[in-house]
């Protein structure tokens, strides 16, 4: 996903003053007037392929990687790869919050949009992680003195600067190789958890991009993009989903066996998190990445010059009504030390799905 092609999902339709709305009855996805942002969804035109967005007979799984990077290799953009890596939070919206400090996400759960097991049982196998997106994780940063087992230390250095994958042509962006970010590890507690990583599923990664000079022996000096990393932060809930889930009454797990029938549930269909913006760039208080962002400074001419890279933490969704830390919850048949261990040291985010140049 770049800037460019952020031209790929929908928002709902709007309507001519007047016009008759029950032509427009199977959903905004799939009629005029939508505006298209976020991949969510393929456009119309290629509804003989895939069927519709709505009101579907059969189930997406066979076509996932067709929706993620094109049909048959034709030249065609993908659109929506949240079917081919259910970890990729299904986002229909994001914008900052007036004060810059944050920014949010409208997310949809991927999992309630065809709900017949007997129909789309692959599917909802296969979209499960998108319920785990609704259940926060316990994450610490590494610090000098933590110990962690030796066969994690593989993953704590890059072999060399040049760890990206080998291209035959000449890059467009260069990365930031100034920038050492912190190495995180999932906590089995929320005592062991920083405190800004007690409830969190997301690293949110924030950079602009700037001209940057680039040599190389064979084509000598040469004028580039390069990505300029200005911060992480851990993302959080502006309320806990699963929590909300368990003082339903009556409410059942977010994720139910199957063979019971799908979980009917629609409080668990859309959810929202934040990324908090980095306070500073630098030490100067001018250069306040919030203040800028706040005051609208950081558009130029309809062009954003931030962007935010939406890395999931990903661990299996737990199935217990009761999940994992939820505040009056005595017990709960959840156990951290079984499910992730206490040396459980995440990839870098280069290694990671994501969502970038949001």
């Amino acid at each position: 996903l770049t800037p460019h092609n952020l031209t790929l999902a929908s928002y709902p339709i709007q309507l001519p003053r007047g016009e008759d709305k029950s032509i427009h009855s199977i959903g905004a996805c799939s009629q005029k007037g939508a505006q298209w942002i976020f991949p969510t969804f393929h456009p119309p035109s290629l509804d003989h392929h895939f069927e519709g967005n709505v009101f579907r007979k059969k189930p997406v799984f066979e076509q996932r990687w067709e929706l993620a990077l094109g049909i048959d290799g034709g030249g065609k953009t993908g659109h929506c790869p949240v079917d081919a890596d259910p970890y990729l939070p299904w986002i229909h919206d994001s914008f900052p919050s007036n004060d810059g400090k944050y920014v949010e996400f409208i997310i949809g759960n991927k999992r309630r949009c065809n709900t017949d097991p007997k129909t789309f049982k692959v599917d909802l196998q296969n979209l499960e992680p998108q319920v785990a997106l609704m259940q926060p994780i316990p994450v610490k940063r590494w610090k000098e003195g933590m110990t962690v087992d030796s066969s994690m230390q593989s993953l704590w250095q890059r072999e060399n600067d040049n760890y990206h994958i080998p291209r035959k042509e000449k890059p467009i962006l260069l990365d930031d190789g100034n920038f050492n970010p912190p190495r995180y590890l999932i906590a089995t507690s929320l005592d062991d958890a920083d405190e800004d990583g007690k409830y969190t599923r997301y690293i949110c990664r924030f950079h602009s991009v700037v001209l940057a000079t680039h040599k190389d022996n064979i084509e000598g000096e040469s004028r580039l993009l390069k990505r300029a990393i200005l911060g992480e932060t851990l993302s959080n809930y502006p309320y806990n989903p699963e929590h909300a889930n368990f003082r339903k009454r009556g409410s059942n797990p977010m994720v139910t066996p199957l063979e019971k029938g799908h979980d009917e549930q629609i409080w668990n269909n859309i959810h929202q998190i934040r990324c908090p913006v980095p306070e500073k760039i630098n030490e100067s208080e001018k250069d306040s990445l919030i203040g800028a962002i706040a005051s609208g400074r950081t558009v130029l001419d309809g062009v954003p010059s931030i962007y935010v890279d939406l890395i999931p933490i990903r661990t299996p969704a737990r199935i217990d009504k009761e999940g994992y830390g939820i505040p009056g919850v005595k017990s709960s048949p959840f156990k951290p030390n079984e499910e992730w261990g206490d040396s459980h040291v995440l990839p870098l985010v280069e290694a990671c799905g994501r969502w970038s140049n949001i």
